[in-house]
């Protein structure tokens, strides 16, 4: 088995929703951040392996109707956005590969040649 040393300012141990976002959002602050997920897809339970779509934190769910400002926002509003625009279907798979394009698609905040987000599978 050969050995690979990797360098990064920040390991991010699983690829669910929260070490998703956590990834991304400190690879958009400039970090050079590791992704290390055991799964073929990133998501967790909202990937294709689960399939608990993201509902976010909202009042409506909790019979507060009249409370809009309870919106959840940030990241997760952001993927929730483009899944209603790319994925109005709602299907598992195009989610993971939203994901996964998500992460891959952060500009390169490094020197040339470096990968400030980098999946580890």
């Amino acid at each position: 088995m050969q050995r690979t040393n990797l360098h990064c300012d920040l390991l991010v141990a699983g690829g669910g929703l929260s070490g998703t976002c956590c990834a991304l959002a400190a690879a958009r602050l400039g970090a050079r951040v590791i992704l290390c997920q055991d799964r073929p897809v990133l998501g967790g339970n909202a990937s294709s392996e689960i399939r608990m779509h993201i509902v976010g934190a909202n009042g409506l769910h909790a019979g507060l109707a009249d409370c809009l400002e309870t919106r959840e926002g940030g990241i997760i509003e952001e993927i929730r956005l483009e899944q209603a625009v790319r994925n109005p279907q709602r299907s598992p798979h195009l989610m993971d590969l939203m994901l996964y394009e998500l992460c891959r698609a952060e500009p390169l905040a490094q020197p040339p040649g470096t990968v400030p987000l980098r999946l580890i599978y």
